[in-house]
């Protein structure tokens, strides 16, 4: 039973530090209390739309991360984000 409480701390702490370096990242924004990630600029900036075979007139759509209410069905345990990976892509 203990080992299940501490498992569902570390979680809600992973999904607290995710969601604060998501809101960090050029690639969401809060509307309305709601928290999206906005797909179509990261095919955009990492010039993905070919590269994927993606039509350059169709949009990619938001995802949507965190209701208005605070509730998401997003699991951290399901998403591979590490640290500077959400950053703007660099020069060459």
């Amino acid at each position: 039973m203990i080992r299940g409480i501490g498992r569902a701390i570390r979680l809600e702490h992973a999904r607290l530090m995710m969601f604060g370096k998501l809101k960090a990242s050029m690639f969401v924004n809060c509307e309305k209390g709601v928290l999206k990630f906005d797909a179509e600029k990261v095919v955009q900036v990492f010039g993905l739309k070919a590269k994927l075979g993606l039509s350059p007139n169709n949009e990619v759509p938001p995802l949507t991360l965190g209701r208005a209410d605070g509730t998401t069905s997003i699991q951290p345990e399901t998403l591979p984000i590490r640290s500077g990976n959400l950053s703007k892509p660099k020069k060459s």
